[in-house]
């Protein structure tokens, strides 16, 4: 490689030219440019499996326009190499989700093996603390970004500029920076004239210092952005330092800067930016005043710290999995066996355990066993196996793992567990229903008797059973002292277990395990379901998903509803999801007809069918989902809400156990049917029922993917 530059020279321990040096275990190597320098000749560090392979990674832009940047053989050749390497990195660090999304869909590389650095601003166009934005009044120019690569597309900003211009709108100029060649700027001129702009209007810079760039933005109008394609656009996050709205093309990149649809437009569409650049300079119009106020903090999240501290967590992650891996170190890979009801049961659990294994197949050899009559074989497993076979194949087994749940699924998975040891992954915060319906009341007493300090006795659990929000303890002990370790999905369960038995569990976020196809969110779906439920375009649609029981407070809801309606909302819900019991659906229906809401309170005949299921998800305009008991317990329905971005209000207890994102309104465990109608009632207020957190729904789901939970699994499995 080149020399480094003196400066350069200065960040690092040692530099060592020409000699390989045998890495050590927890080694990284870091490339800072994977699709740019050559990396056969690193061949024998991606062969140590002791080494995490890391990148920083920008973008696949040279797919776009092969004839461009691919255009000779050789160009083409060091590409596809480059390309080829890109899925054997451990760790790949993208400048924005939009590019990992790239390296995904083209490179093949590993979802779970992504994180999001963003980049940093320069820390010369920082704001000076105390200085406040500039006033609209003394700004008289836009600013493009641009330079000589046609990718950025500042024709689409020169001719949105002289339409407004040659309309008698305008009196302002427009500024381009970057190293345009002449060539480009009098193509720019041309297109200026032709448009009807004057072109001593159109101005153009070469090299700025940072503290005269950090001022060009402070009086521009508004930075404008027009690429056709990018991996991060730095200017907007320049602009949003310096206390300037910025306006850009809607790709997929910027999508993730500027949230404010209408500061973006079609990288073809100059008309549709005219019409923006109109409103910015209307003296009626606080569009400007918006922007600044809503983009003023987007910079923050890119400091050189935050960008630095990303980086050097994904870093330090991936070397403490790498040490806890011994069967990476070993070079095999893990061979588990899982114990667990499949589909077609009627489990929540089957759906996610089939989930997980297909993931969990990609990182070990998996053996599966399970009841399930005609269970539905999870992909890359290496044997699907009846549960009689689990005991004689521990011998081949470098780790098994029991399924635990609180129904009779689980009842082989458990005796398993009990008799044998391993680990175990435990979905339900309580098991009362598990013991006296499986194991009957003797047993369940004698295991109450051992965790609770108090009196008990079969009518005081017959009572815990109806009334589950008073159950002082867990059923857990039996489990948790087989498990090594005891895997919880809630952080409160963790609390819970580690002061009732002292032993602390391992946390694994819940998986995302129902997949919302886009064919659900599209309009046509969304008026289907709505007409299957009676439901008018203009009514405020809140659906609550899953089993209709007690403990889930549809009284609360219907109560909710009706004083939302008593406002003047037009609000209407849905029950999507059977009944436990007839004398439940008999007495919340006399409920509903009590309060005259029968026109207003729609209820499933039955089990909902998954796509009836899945399309609501995306036609409802809020979600509600409530829980009146508090250990930790979790809800399927709620993570599918929150993956769907569909705004919701869940009780505190239950939006906390599910590490709920902002857009979860919490309302107090103690349930009031008021405090729920004002959260909806808040949803309508910021507008989210109608401009729903698509890139945070989109987080969620990442951080929460199959992927992400087996990869953990593994490393505590291995460890």
């Amino acid at each position: 490689m080149p020399k480094l530059f003196a400066e350069h020279q200065t960040l690092f321990d040692e530099i060592r030219t020409n000699s390989y040096i045998e890495p050590k275990s927890g080694s990284v190597l870091l490339v800072l440019s994977p699709m740019t320098h050559d990396l056969l000749w690193l061949s024998r560090l991606f062969d140590n499996a002791s080494v995490l392979k890391t990148c920083l990674f920008y973008d696949l832009i040279q797919l776009l326009e092969p004839n461009r940047y691919l255009e000779s053989l050789e160009a083409r050749a060091d590409f596809a190499i480059a390309l080829a390497f890109l899925s054997r990195f451990d760790r790949l660090i993208s400048i924005s989700a939009a590019s990992g999304d790239e390296a995904a869909a083209k490179a093949g590389v590993r979802r779970n093996a992504i994180s999001v650095s963003g980049v940093a601003v320069r820390q010369g166009l920082e704001p000076i603390k105390g200085e406040a934005p500039v006033e609209r009044s003394h700004r008289t120019y836009y600013l493009v970004a641009a330079g000589g690569d046609p990718r950025k597309n500042p024709i689409c900003a020169v001719a949105a500029h002289a339409r407004l211009a040659a309309r008698g709108r305008s009196k302002t100029s427009i500024k381009i920076l970057g190293s345009c060649p002449e060539s480009m700027r009098q193509e720019l001129r041309v297109a200026y004239h032709r448009e009807g702009g004057d072109a001593t209007r159109l101005i153009f810079f070469d090299h700025l210092s940072d503290e005269e760039l950090r001022q060009e933005y402070r009086h521009a109008i508004a930075a404008i952005v027009p690429s056709h394609a990018e991996g991060f656009s730095v200017p907007l996050i320049e602009a949003s330092a310096a206390g300037t709205p910025a306006l850009a093309s809607d790709i997929a990149a910027h999508r993730e800067l500027v949230d404010q649809a209408e500061a973006r437009f079609a990288s073809d569409d100059p008309e549709r930016l005219s019409g923006i650049l109109a409103r910015l300079e209307a003296p009626s119009d606080d569009l400007w005043d918006h922007l600044l106020r809503e983009q003023g903090a987007t910079w923050v999240r890119f400091r050189a710290e935050e960008v630095g501290e990303r980086v050097a967590a994904t870093l330090l992650d991936g070397v403490a999995q790498r040490l806890a891996a011994p069967a990476v170190r070993r070079g095999a890979r893990l061979a588990i066996g899982i114990l667990t009801p499949l589909p077609p049961a009627e489990s929540g659990v089957a759906d996610f355990s089939f989930g997980m294994v297909e993931a969990l197949s990609k990182l070990a050899d998996v053996r599966v066993y399970t009841d399930a009559q005609h269970a539905k074989r999870p992909a890359g497993i290496a044997a699907l196996l009846p549960m009689d076979d689990a005991e004689a194949d521990l011998a081949r087994l470098d780790r098994v793992c029991s399924v635990i749940g609180n129904s009779h699924y689980h009842r082989r998975e458990f005796d398993f567990l009990l008799r044998n040891g391993g680990a175990a992954i435990i979905h339900d915060a309580r098991m009362i229903n598990f013991y006296v319906l499986l194991l009957g009341m003797d047993r369940t007493v004698s295991v109450a008797r051992g965790e609770y300090a108090g009196e008990v006795r079969p009518e005081i659990v017959s009572d815990w059973l109806l009334h589950q929000q008073r159950l002082p303890i867990l059923f857990l002990s039996e489990i948790v002292a087989a498990s090594n370790p005891p895997f919880v999905h809630s952080p409160i369960t963790a609390e819970l277990i580690t002061a009732q038995y002292g032993k602390t569990p391992v946390v694994l976020p819940f998986a995302q395990y129902n997949e919302l196809h886009p064919r659900f969110s599209t309009p046509e779906s969304r008026r289907a379901v709505r007409a299957k439920f009676d439901i008018a375009e203009a009514d405020f649609l809140v659906a609550t998903f899953g089993f209709v029981s007690p403990d889930k407070a549809p009284d609360e809801l219907v109560w909710a509803v009706k004083l939302l309606r008593d406002w003047g909302i037009p609000a209407k819900a849905v029950f999507c999801g059977g009944f436990v019991t007839a004398e439940l659906e008999a007495r919340l229906r006399w409920h509903v007809a009590h309060l005259d809401m029968g026109d207003h309170i729609r209820f499933a005949a039955e089990v909902v069918d998954p796509a009836t299921y899945k399309a609501l998800l995306f036609a409802a305009e809020a979600g509600v989902q409530l829980r009146t008991y508090f250990m930790g317990g979790l809800s399927g329905a709620l993570n599918d809400c929150i993956a769907a971005g569909l705004p919701c209000v869940a009780n505190a207890h239950l939006a906390a156990a599910m590490d709920a994102p902002s857009y979860v309104r919490r309302v107090p465990d103690s349930l009031s049917p008021l405090l729920i109608a004002e959260a909806l009632l808040d949803i309508i207020a910021t507008g989210e029922d109608r401009r729903k957190p698509v890139e945070a729904a989109r987080s969620f789901a990442f951080d929460h993917s199959f992927e992400a939970y087996a990869t953990k699994l593994v490393a505590h499995l291995d460890s």
